[in-house]
């Protein structure tokens, strides 16, 4: 506890290189440990990346009452909880805003069959897994949960891979955005 304590106040007077070694000797450990969390690993990263820069911008404000080790487990583990709790309220309801525009799609495909072509090659340009969902959840109209029961993944797993799904399809079609 002194030697955190020490390493904490050489950060909190700026020792660049105190804060470069706290890193280097746990970044890889806290990155595991958030990707259990959120399946993700650049997400991971990040949070990550966030914690160890708020431990540098408000070192003088942190108390540690328990080791610096303990003390960064516990804020990767908040900064995981915070992330998936955002990406659920985001997900509900670009899910419902996507379901929106898929049975738009479906209505209108005798009228707009280029469209739909489009759709569909940007839908096969998706990763195996994530196809997979996104089939299941708009061609099969099955829930969250039951997806994640069919193809024996967390609902975690099935909600990133919507969640990214939507990106690189906004990305392709640029037809959710604008």
């Amino acid at each position: 506890m002194l030697k955190d304590k020490t390493i904490l106040s050489k950060i909190r007077a700026g020792d660049e290189r105190a804060y470069r070694e706290l890193f280097n000797i746990h970044y890889r450990t806290l990155v595991q440990y958030a990707d259990r969390f959120l399946n993700d690993i650049p997400l991971a990263e990040d949070v990550v990346q966030g914690v160890f820069i708020y431990l540098w911008e408000n070192a003088s404000k942190i108390e540690l009452t328990q080791s610096l080790k303990s003390y960064l487990f516990k804020a990767v583990k908040n900064s995981c909880l915070n992330q998936l709790r955002a990406i659920q309220i985001y997900d509900k309801h670009q899910i419902l805003y996507l379901e929106a525009a898929l049975l738009q799609l479906k209505e209108e495909e005798h009228h707009d069959t280029e469209l739909l072509e489009e759709v569909q090659q940007a839908l096969m340009k998706l990763p195996e897994k994530m196809y997979q969902i996104f089939f299941l959840r708009f061609k099969e109209e099955l829930s969250i949960k039951e997806i994640a029961q069919n193809l024996s993944v967390s609902e975690n797993t099935v909600k990133s891979h919507l969640f990214k799904g939507r990106i690189i399809l906004r990305k392709q079609l640029k037809l959710l955005t604008g």
